[in-house]
């Protein structure tokens, strides 16, 4: 691919959300793959967060997504990505009542990365990051 001026390649990101009785914290690897005039994406990582309601429960969970970023050259994107996660739950109120499954990863939002720059931010709406912020490094 012979344009340069493309965003960084690589990234790894910082993310906290919140929906009023849930808040959680994440974090992510996130490899771009640029195409005509998107970018497709390949990220891993794991979410943390914890429900109050009627009792507590606490769930991390690792995840793996594909996705697509509008806007090759441009600091302003639209991105959605959507994958597949492995939730560890366990409410407090029950010691050792831990559960694992399977659950869908899905996000959507807004994303400032300016080609060749290091910062990256995204807000937007998803599971299992609810209304989320995030504050990233690209390389």
């Amino acid at each position: 691919f012979l344009n340069k001026n493309i965003l960084n390649g690589n990234n790894i990101s910082l993310s906290i959300g919140s929906a009023l009785l849930a808040n959680g914290l994440g974090l992510k690897y996130e490899r771009l793959i640029p195409r005509k005039k998107v970018y497709y994406t390949l990220t891993g990582g794991a979410h943390f967060f914890r429900i109050d309601f009627f009792g507590t429960e606490d769930h991390s969970i690792v995840y793996i997504s594909n996705g697509l970023i509008t806007g090759l050259n441009k600091p302003n994107h639209f991105e959605a990505s959507l994958g597949l996660g492995w939730d560890l739950g366990e409410f407090e109120s029950a010691p050792g009542s831990g559960y694992n499954a399977i659950v869908p990863v899905l996000n959507i939002g807004y994303r400032f990365q300016r080609p060749n720059k290091s910062l990256v931010f995204r807000s937007g709406i998803g599971v299992p990051e609810f209304l989320y912020v995030s504050l990233g490094h690209s390389f």
